[in-house]
């Protein structure tokens, strides 16, 4: 990798790397704080360490598209010996489904991803997952009745939720409080003025949207709920322990972290110094303006890139 780094700042090339780990923590941030929480039960569990960043910065490989994880995000490495930039790559049948697009100009990539949302068949199968309901005599499913392929897999992402991760990866008494509780009942635990209230299972369904599909969660979530778990995650204290005060309030840390992601939708990464910027504008080749700083620059390569 480092061989072929270099080559290409020789030859005044762009290098793109793909590959299907990440080589850096693409969950906000937050994998680590996951771990302590949930324990190794998910998907932070396979997040890369701070070792193989580190290695991989000194190959000085500036630019890699990672899949395995199936989720939104841009992700900026910065050490002594370089940087670099993960962008993990959204599944196309996962939630949040997407695909990215690369266009190189003169000093700067720019990185577009087009969602999946509307997409031509998305109910071929709805009639064969009828039938399995009906003869393991359980209810229609309701992503069945999904009106596209965005909403089918919101709606499997509350079934996941519910069946399978909260189950799985959630300390029995965390779990147990979501089900039965209000947003009410959390806020009055850590000591908040009551200013929302809602079944708390929808909170951890947005919580795990937002994990997943940063910036493209918020088609599924209503802005003015946004806006609430936007102020709900800056003024939650900075309680600890075991309880399940201190414990939520950890959860809420890393819904800030996933709120706070770098632009992971359309953005720029400037050259050399990979400083991020967001696109906005109409979608396309042209009529693109960036937005925000870029992150201060970072140590040259040893080639001079």
């Amino acid at each position: 990798m480092t061989d072929v780094a270099a080559r290409a700042r020789a030859g005044g090339k762009y290098l793109v790397a793909f590959s299907h780990y990440p080589a850096l923590d693409t969950l906000g941030g937050a994998s680590g704080e996951e771990v302590a929480l949930f324990g190794a039960a998910g998907l932070a569990s396979r997040a890369p360490t701070v070792e193989v960043a580190a290695a991989f910065a000194d190959t000085y490989v500036p630019l890699h598209f990672s899949g395995h994880l199936h989720v939104n995000d841009t992700a900026r490495h910065e050490g002594a010996g370089g940087c670099f930039v993960n962008v993990a790559v959204p599944s196309s049948v996962g939630y949040g489904p997407g695909l990215k697009i690369v266009d190189l100009h003169a000093g700067r990539i720019d990185i577009r991803t087009l969602c999946l949302r509307q997409v031509a068949g998305h109910d071929a199968a709805f009639p064969a997952y009828r039938a399995e309901a009906a003869r393991q005599g359980e209810p229609e499913p309701p992503a069945c009745s999904a009106r596209d392929h965005g909403g089918f897999l919101s709606r499997h992402l509350v079934e996941l939720v519910r069946r399978r991760y909260m189950p799985r990866e959630w300390p029995a008494d965390m779990a147990d409080f979501v089900r039965t509780a209000t947003m009410a009942d959390l806020l009055a635990r850590l000591g908040l003025p009551v200013e929302a209230d809602f079944p708390l299972t929808e909170f951890a369904v947005d919580w795990y949207r937002l994990r997943k599909a940063g910036v493209l969660s918020h088609a599924d979530i209503a802005p003015d709920r946004l806006a609430f778990y936007r102020c709900l995650c800056a003024g939650v204290p900075p309680l600890e322990g075991e309880g399940l005060a201190g414990r939520f309030a950890i959860l809420l840390r890393m819904m800030r972290a996933y709120l706070d992601r770098p632009p992971n939708r359309d953005f720029a990464l400037a050259l050399p110094d990979l400083g991020i910027t967001r696109l906005q504008g109409t979608p396309g080749r042209s009529g693109l303006r960036q937005e925000n700083a870029p992150a201060r620059p970072c140590p040259p390569g040893p080639s001079g890139g």
